[in-house]
């Protein structure tokens, strides 16, 4: 099907292209969807920080902030997901968990 872009979803919704749902002539972001998307891409960072996190303790390097501190962030983050209204807020939940493995690299 061929939409108008004029009527695609903007701003924090085209980072979740693959949750629109196409509903005559609008295009609309499925927030349940979008909520499993942005689980997925938590999950993902939470394991690739996780084997960081193991590498740098068996080589005897302290990770920036402590094993409790990162799950609290990844808790914080996985409720905030779960209560997200919109794509905004579900790119906000994620931020601090970015941010917190920029931190640890």
């Amino acid at each position: 099907m061929i939409v108008d872009a004029a009527i695609l979803p903007k701003g924090d919704d085209d980072k979740f292209f693959n949750a629109w749902k196409i509903n005559g002539s609008s295009v609309s972001v499925d927030m349940q969807l979008a909520q499993m998307i942005a689980t997925n891409n938590l999950n993902a960072m939470a394991k690739t920080e996780a084997s960081h996190r193991l590498t740098n303790t068996a080589a005897e390097i302290s990770n920036k902030l402590s094993d409790t501190d990162w799950l609290a962030i990844l808790t914080t983050a996985r409720n905030s997901i779960t209560a997200a209204k919109t794509t905004t807020d579900l790119v906000n939940a994620v931020s601090p968990v970015e941010q917190a493995i920029q931190g640890n690299a």
